[in-house]
């Protein structure tokens, strides 16, 4: 299975509600959830990058 598919098995179970990624890698799954429409899911991630201070979902 690739990780695409991975993932969006993950993110659509119900008892999912939140995420914690650390380093760097936040803003991929940020963008993902975006491109899904994935918003009942709090997404915390611990870095610094530009990329991700700039997510437009991160609220």
């Amino acid at each position: 299975m690739n990780t695409k598919k991975q993932l969006t098995s993950l993110l659509n179970k119900k008892d999912i509600r939140g995420i914690f990624i650390s380093p760097s890698k936040t803003y991929i799954i940020s963008e993902f959830m975006q491109q899904k429409k994935i918003n009942t899911i709090k997404l915390v991630g611990y870095d610094l990058i530009t990329v991700l201070l700039r997510c437009s979902c991160a609220k």
